[in-house]
């Protein structure tokens, strides 16, 4: 039941996820910022990926900063951190570790998500914000997908004066970092 109940969750964040993109690229989304707590949001994130992952990753969270609020659109910080941790478990093989770690940097609160997965070669981390664009696997790491994922955190984080970032190295994992302002 507990499955299920999970699907149907990770069903109406896709489904969410390609609605909400669509608005943006539209130009008629809107967020609504509020005071949101992160460490409650991220703890909850990484609870559900727990539950509903059947590989035995290890998601570890600090937060080096004495803060854990931020002024964001709530749903639109879930589905950000959501849609990177996702790809963080895609990724990487079974036993394995993935730590967020949050940190205060000059006006932004900075989340980084460290996994370490296959990587991604130099020349491809530029295009994985675009829409539709898919990693190279060579069908040695098959994984599901559409290309959406880190288009739609890159809208989010724009209409946010964000900023994204994503450091790899094929084989050897991946960091990708986002930076919300305070």
């Amino acid at each position: 039941m507990a499955y299920a109940k999970n699907e149907i969750e990770r069903l109406n964040l896709l489904v969410d996820k390609v609605m909400n993109l669509a608005m943006y690229n539209e130009g008629v989304s809107k967020i609504n910022k509020e005071d949101i707590d992160i460490d409650n949001i991220i703890t909850d994130l990484i609870n559900l990926h727990q539950m509903a992952n059947s590989k035995t990753i290890t998601l570890q969270y600090e937060n080096k900063s004495r803060e854990s609020h931020l002024i964001a659109d709530k749903i639109q910080f879930q589905h950000a951190i959501n849609n990177v941790l996702d790809n963080a478990i895609k990724y990487s093989a079974a036993d394995t570790n993935i730590k967020i770690t949050v940190e205060k940097q000059r006006n932004y609160m900075v989340i980084k998500l460290k996994d370490n997965g296959i990587g991604i070669a130099e020349k491809e981390t530029l295009m994985v914000f675009d829409k539709f664009y898919r990693v190279s696997t060579k069908n040695s790491h098959p994984v599901k997908g559409y290309g959406l994922g880190l288009n739609y955190v890159k809208k989010i984080m724009q209409q946010h004066s964000g900023w994204y970032k994503i450091e790899s190295k094929l084989g050897a994992g991946t960091t990708l970092i986002l930076g919300w302002p305070l």
